[in-house]
């Protein structure tokens, strides 16, 4: 047979029980919700149970906003999940009980690298570690900042949906020295319907310049934002030790 400890009020006030001793005092009250209060000053809401489920740690009197909120007014709010030595720090994602995705600390790992494991391709797909992200690199650390891997060979994909007329600008890929600074890069542009556009473009005199654009097979160089009317077209002088071929024009 179960065996309980009964605390009722028949009226509108508080039912519960008072837990103290020398080191400090704490309360558990049963009204609207079941709160666990710290009696020591100043007296503090530090969990509290709603009739729906849900659990609020620090939220007072109001309603946890899901199965679990965590709420300071004063400082941050830190959840800690603190694994032993060389083992796994985990968080589960999970829908029916079947397992998702998993966050992980690898604890076996040098530096306990930060992963995303996926349950459908059942491997890492995103690993943090020691400043690199790596994409598909699984157990291997990420040799760069950035590093992506995949069997067959590895896709960064760019795309604008908004890039809908000719001359929309796509994507680009930028090197520079710091924020608002630039002095190289990729642009990649619609050039039409069925041609797509690349441009290089460079810091030239303190100008940004397009110095390459490759569009409909063909190479312009000095070109600008022009396309190249033939497989090369060179706006400028051009020094050569050879060449080779047939010449036209005058």
């Amino acid at each position: 047979n179960n065996t309980y400890f009964f605390a009722e009020n028949t009226g509108a006030g508080n039912a519960g029980i008072k837990l103290k001793n020398s080191q400090g005092e704490f309360t558990i009250i049963a009204n609207d919700r079941l709160r666990f209060i710290s009696d020591d000053s100043p007296t503090t809401e530090v969990l509290s149970i709603h009739p729906d489920g849900n659990v609020g740690i620090g939220t007072g009197s109001s309603a946890p906003a899901g199965l679990l909120e965590v709420k300071s007014a004063t400082t941050n709010s830190d959840i800690v999940i603190n694994a032993f030595t060389d083992k796994e720090a985990r968080l589960y994602f999970q829908e029916n009980s079947s397992s998702i995705f998993k966050i992980y600390t690898d604890g076996s790992e040098t530096n306990n690298p930060l992963k995303i494991y996926d349950y459908a391709s059942a491997t890492d797909v995103l690993t943090i570690n020691n400043g690199k992200v790596g994409i598909g690199t699984g157990s291997s650390t990420p040799d760069d900042i950035l590093h992506v891997n995949k069997s067959g060979g590895g896709t960064l994909r760019l795309t604008d949906s908004a890039a809908s007329s000719d001359g929309d600008k796509i994507a680009s890929i930028q090197a520079a020295v710091g924020t608002g600074t630039f002095f190289a890069g990729i642009n990649f542009y619609r050039h039409d319907a069925n041609d797509g556009e690349i441009r290089l473009r460079q810091k030239v005199a303190n100008t940004n310049t397009d110095v390459m654009t490759l569009v409909d097979g063909k190479v312009g160089i000095g070109t600008g934002s022009s396309a190249p009317t033939e497989e090369l077209e060179v706006n400028g002088t051009v020094k050569a030790t050879l060449f080779k071929g047939r010449f036209e024009g005058g």
